[in-house]
């Protein structure tokens, strides 16, 4: 079973995961993590216990909100030093609900993968004619 942590500045994972158990209800397979008031060190060490928590599961996907910024470089670094894990940039809503329906029927790869396209799908602008 794949899981996915929303790690985000503020509490947009919050939101997010929120948003998601009004349409899907309870969640167990995400979770979300907040980087405010929080130093590398801390986040870091959150998702290292959250990790070691779901040993001997598929794999672990990191929605982060920005990439460049704490969130982004820290999970790039667990992914870095730990195996099955991925870490994606500029979660939204389309990705979490995508990755609650997709999630348990796809490899790993494969998820990461549709994550990315699902999520950048959503991303449209109104045209007037």
């Amino acid at each position: 079973m794949h899981h996915l942590i929303l790690l985000t500045h503020a509490d947009l994972g919050e939101a997010l995961l929120h948003t998601a158990q009004e349409i899907f209800g309870q969640i167990e397979r995400v979770r979300a993590l907040s980087s405010s008031n929080r130093n590398p060190h801390e986040i870091l060490r959150d998702l290292e216990s959250i990790h070691d928590s779901l040993a001997g599961d598929d794999g672990l996907v990191i929605a982060v909100d920005l990439k460049g910024g704490n969130t982004w470089n820290v999970a790039c670094r667990l992914a870095h030093e730990r195996e099955r894990v991925y870490v994606i940039s500029g979660v939204n809503l389309a990705m979490v609900l995508s990755f609650l329906m997709k999630g348990e029927s796809l490899s790993l790869d494969e998820l990461v993968r549709t994550l990315k396209e699902d999520g950048s799908r959503s991303l449209v602008v109104y045209e007037k004619s």
